[in-house]
């Protein structure tokens, strides 16, 4: 709430100004200070609590829609198929083996004169064939 105040929205206004709102918290969230931000465990958090009291805004008639955009989903436990809805506010989660690792920078310098067909020492190197 304290957030969408400077945009000048309400919690019950039109679903437009409500939607750009929350977009605009993500963003900062996600790239503004960097005391500002949270992990992907926290906004999804926090969305699913906006999420729950919006349904419950709507259902009550305080709102006409929530600010938020689904997407169908089926998903398959055991042999049964349900279908769910999917909050699209919700930040995807790298995988444990999908990581970004990064590379050491002695390493990265070397690697980087090997693309470049050089030696160690930046010296061209004869034995390159390209990549």
């Amino acid at each position: 709430m304290e957030f969408i105040v400077p945009f000048g929205v309400s919690l019950f206004d039109e679903r437009r100004p409500l939607k750009d709102a929350p977009g605009a918290y993500a963003v900062h969230r996600a790239c503004g200070p960097v005391e500002a931000r949270f992990e992907v465990t926290t906004w999804d958090r926090h969305v699913s609590v906006l999420s729950s009291f919006y349904r419950w805004v709507v259902a009550e008639g305080y709102a006409a829609a929530e600010p938020f955009t689904y997407a169908q989903a089926k998903t398959l436990y055991g042999d049964q198929f349900r279908d769910r809805r999917i909050n699209l506010a919700i930040r995807r989660r790298p995988k444990a083996h999908v990581t970004i690792k990064y590379l050491e920078e002695d390493f990265e310098a070397l690697f980087l004169k090997a693309l470049a067909g050089l030696t160690p020492e930046g010296e061209e190197d004869t034995g390159y064939r390209g990549r």
